[in-house]
């Protein structure tokens, strides 16, 4: 994408025909550009909480392991006498009793749960197209009108990728697709999420406008402009207040 910049860049200097289109690419890709360094960022510090994360819980499991094979060794070496037999069946016992099965069994279960989240986490070109794609394959069913499938998809997604840069967006669209079945109950909850798992999202002033939206919906106007004025409080400059401003100048008039 940085040569396409060059290119276009260097297109319009040597013909001199630096027109408003030529000029908006450029631009457009310089942005996008910037916004994938922003999310290789991001993805890499959570790629490194999650690696500290695993070694925190995969360490226990380890010793438990040596622990096992250090009191079982007695086991493997030759018995000198009849004498020494009986000691090494109560080391048996004594084994089975201190490392039970299975709590063991148990550690690979919870590493299981986090490789997902773990591989989309590294940033590798593949992971993080095969993620986008998901993302966007949500998104398109949304803007086709299927929201009952669009919410199907945002929460698969939601559970294969919660640490995704997407995943507060996925529970915003997730929210209006409630709030176009005309659910508004099941909305509100999809912006709480939000608000609660991704409180540093950028969706996070959507979330409060639509959830005034929603309790509009369920003819709830104390919660709406409880909810609308949230918007303009935290985030008096962001669109969402603005459109928060209208809908409380809106339930104002007589």
């Amino acid at each position: 994408m940085a040569a396409c910049v060059l290119t276009l860049t260097s297109t319009t200097s040597c013909g001199n025909k630096k027109t408003p289109e030529l000029q908006q690419q450029v631009s457009q890709l310089r942005s996008e550009i910037e916004r994938m360094q922003r999310e290789y960022e991001e993805s890499r510090a959570k790629l490194e909480a999650l690696k500290k994360e695993m070694y925190s819980q995969t360490v226990p499991a380890k010793s438990t392991s040596t622990t096992a094979v250090s009191q079982t060794a007695p086991r493997s070496q030759p018995a000198d006498s009849q004498s020494t037999r009986p000691a090494q069946s109560s080391a048996l016992t004594s084994t089975t009793t201190v490392a039970p099965a299975p709590p063991a069994q148990k550690s690979p279960a919870v590493e299981h749960r986090v490789i997902p989240d773990t591989a989309v986490s590294q940033e590798t070109p593949g992971r993080i197209t095969r993620t986008k794609t998901a993302y966007d394959n949500a998104r398109a069913l949304f803007e086709q009108g299927a929201y009952v499938d669009a919410i199907s998809r945002f929460q698969e997604f939601l559970e294969t990728y919660p640490a995704s840069q997407y995943a507060d967006n996925a529970l915003y669209w997730m929210g209006e697709s409630y709030l176009q079945l005309r659910q508004p109950k099941a909305a509100i909850e999809a912006f709480r999420r939000i608000f609660v798992r991704y409180p540093a999202g950028n969706k996070v002033p959507d979330g409060y406008l639509k959830s005034g939206i929603a309790y509009l919906q369920l003819k709830d106007e104390v919660k709406a402009a409880e909810s609308f004025r949230k918007v303009i409080e935290s985030f008096p400059d962001s669109d969402a207040a603005q459109m928060a401003r209208e809908e409380l100048a809106r339930m104002e008039e007589p």
